[in-house]
């Protein structure tokens, strides 16, 4: 009989908790005793690095998801970006060069500048505009108008979940972020309705296909011409039919 493990990328992470006590197993940690055996199933929710137990997993034959480098690829937004274009992913236009970002900026493109490339919640990120100075950053990328932005769980042939941003009306007109769509600026992932565009879902599976993942949360913007990936999670939020979701997906390995 199959047991289940979660190795979480921080003790305190909730849904990694729930994630375990919902699969009928624990949560695991990189310098805690733990013995893997063949009839595990490690879900690695968002760890980059490397477990003292590693190598008895691989002795042994438990099955790990998503890979710890492919993990740290997915967290590294420049490495992320980089890797998309390597297997020809459609993506948002990127650049390390600020003399292209000048450039969008003169063309009458606002930018997206990252100052971190580790970073999530918006954190690190400052908008530009035509006409502004443009700040020192290691990574630009042009910001895009959306139709829609969408969050597409999914494996690298397989959509087994996804969710569309929608405004709450629990934070005050005045104070939504129609360009920074995270919960802080008054948006939410809506389930209710959504039907996922067929394009949409395809360019996730190829974002998670080319970071070498097993697994990932993909955010997805769509326009009138496609999809383009922005990133890719690796230990999203999980609760209610998410949740149910990843259970689900995770006892057909």
């Amino acid at each position: 009989m199959t047991k289940y493990r979660v190795l979480p990328y921080k003790m305190g992470s909730r849904s990694a908790r729930l994630l375990g006590r919902t699969l009928g197993g624990f949560c695991v940690y990189p310098r805690r005793r733990y013995r893997p055996r063949g009839d595990h199933v490690i879900i690695n929710w968002g760890f980059s690095g490397e477990a003292s137990w590693f190598n008895r997993m691989r002795e042994t034959g438990a099955v790990l998801l998503n890979p710890p480098s492919a993990v740290a690829a997915a967290s590294d937004k420049l490495r992320a970006f980089r890797a998309f274009d390597e297997a020809e992913v459609r993506a948002v236009p990127f650049t390390t060069d600020p003399t292209l970002a000048r450039q969008w900026l003169a063309d009458g493109k606002s930018v997206v500048c990252r100052t971190l490339t580790r970073a999530s919640g918006g954190r690190g990120i400052i908008i530009t505009d035509p006409g502004d100075d443009l700040p020192a950053a290691p990574l630009y990328t042009k910001l895009l108008k959306k139709r829609a932005e969408y969050r597409v769980h999914c494996t690298r042939g397989e959509v087994f979940s996804s969710a569309m941003k929608r405004r709450t009306y629990r934070v005050a007109d005045e104070d939504v972020n129609w360009r920074i769509r995270n919960h802080d600026n008054g948006w939410i992932f809506a389930r209710q309705g959504i039907a996922l565009p067929p394009h949409v879902g395809e360019v996730a599976q190829q974002a998670v296909a080319a970071l070498g993942l097993d697994f990932g949360a993909v955010d997805v913007l769509e326009k009138r011409d496609g999809a383009y990936v922005l990133e890719v999670n690796t230990a999203c939020g999980l609760e209610g039919t998410t949740l149910d979701d990843y259970v689900n997906f995770i006892h057909r390995v």
